[in-house]
């Protein structure tokens, strides 16, 4: 089978973009051929079919005057991706199309070209933004409730770059497609990484025979080896919905004052967050961790939290760390407690409750043969989610259902 994965990146720089290129490895590793198409860019992986890809586009700042025009009617419809892809199809002619975020960078006229062509287009649908421009579905300090924001709602955040203009702007382009069923109306299949996901999208309309949840997989590395430092770790951008504000809350608790917990990341509430643990010993600011490094992060921790005030699509640190062996305790928002057997193979608690949290962790680490028990069971069940054979038989399965 060929398939043509879409993607604004072609690099590492978000979950989807690994996920892609993950999936795109374990394609080519069972006999398919795949080709990725994605904006240009300094950072993307060499490949021969980067003449295709469309011109860099940066929406990290709000801008104004002729370069906003340009992004705003590219966001609504791009012509140069709609050429582009066509041109890629007529090169490559897939079998079927996969994309994933293309938004505002690539615009929903890539999936129009592959359905025109009559190429199945399968949508991996990685957060909220089908629903709203505030795609964390978040304001500024709590989550909005589980549905479709109105417009005045979403604009109150302020989530686009903390401007009025910018989420007022993005959630017009996105109400717009959705009155066209610019999106809807040229996906034949849409993959969920978890249930939660698959809510969102029941909310649009979509109907329940056309998702399916396939939760994401991972691979550790051959040498993998788990020691018990006794540690608590938490691994994530420090954004303020991932909670951690919670997690430092409940490491004042005199249970947790002898118990380490270290912080890997970084993020634009750092700076917050270290002023918050200021003073406190038992808090440790790693910084950003990658690679092997970041996998023996893991392994030393007798315990990982994952403390997302937001409704997190699903927790692939979660997995990961459960995979090591590490239990897992993580908050009850989102994807997360799918992940989770509560009691079995970690712990869930309240969201935004430091006291819950505290409490839950005190269990962990006060009693080694509950952290072992829990530790097996914690394997056991990331084997059985994040199992990658598993993971691209379902894939599979979908392409060749949307094929005919």
């Amino acid at each position: 089978m060929k398939i043509l994965q879409v993607h604004k990146y072609f690099h590492e720089r978000d979950g989807a973009g690994r996920y892609m290129l993950g999936l795109m490895r374990l394609l080519e590793g069972a006999g398919h051929t795949v080709a990725p198409f994605a904006m240009q860019g300094p950072d993307n992986l060499p490949t021969p079919w980067s003449k295709y890809f469309i011109s860099h586009l940066d929406t990290s700042r709000v801008t104004f005057g002729f370069n906003a025009f340009k992004q705003f009617t590219r966001a609504i419809w791009s012509h140069q991706a709609a050429k582009k892809m066509d041109a890629i199809l007529h090169a490559f002619e897939p079998d079927v199309v996969h994309v994933h975020n293309i938004y505002t960078h690539l615009s929903p006229s890539v999936i129009a070209v592959a359905k025109r062509r009559g190429v199945p287009v399968v949508m991996t649908v990685h957060d909220y933004a089908l629903l709203s421009a505030d795609y964390a579905l978040w304001d500024v300090s709590r989550p909005l409730p589980f549905a479709i924001p109105s417009f005045w709602t979403t604009l109150k955040t302020r989530f686009i770059k903390h401007s009025y203009l910018a989420t007022g702007v993005n959630e017009a382009i996105l109400r717009l497609h959705r009155l066209l069923k610019l999106y809807d109306g040229s996906i034949d299949h849409y993959l969920a990484p978890s249930e939660a996901i698959k809510r969102a999208l029941l909310l649009l309309g979509v109907h329940e025979s056309r998702i399916t949840v396939a939760y994401p997989p991972i691979s550790i590395p051959a040498r993998s080896v788990r020691k018990d430092k006794g540690y608590i770790s938490f691994v994530g951008r420090l954004e303020r919905y991932k909670g951690v504000e919670t997690l430092i809350a409940a490491m004042e608790s005199k249970r947790l004052a002898k118990t380490q917990l270290r912080i890997i990341g970084t993020g634009p509430d750092e700076a917050r967050l270290k002023n918050l643990a200021k003073g406190m010993t038992n808090v440790t600011f790693v910084g950003f961790v990658s690679g092997a490094a970041l996998w023996a992060e893991y392994a030393g921790a007798r315990v990982s939290v994952v403390p997302s005030l937001w409704y997190e699509p699903f927790g692939l640190v979660a997995l990961e760390a459960m995979a090591r062996g590490v239990p897992v305790i993580v908050s009850n928002r989102g994807g997360l407690p799918e992940i989770v057997e509560d009691g079995v193979s970690g712990l869930i608690y309240k969201a935004a409750e430091a006291g819950d949290l505290a409490l839950k962790l005190s269990l962990v680490i006060d009693n080694p043969k509950l952290a072992k028990t829990l530790s097996t069971g914690a394997k056991k069940r990331a084997k059985a989610l994040g199992n990658p054979q598993k993971h691209l038989k379902t894939v599979l399965a979908v392409y060749t259902a949307a094929c005919g």
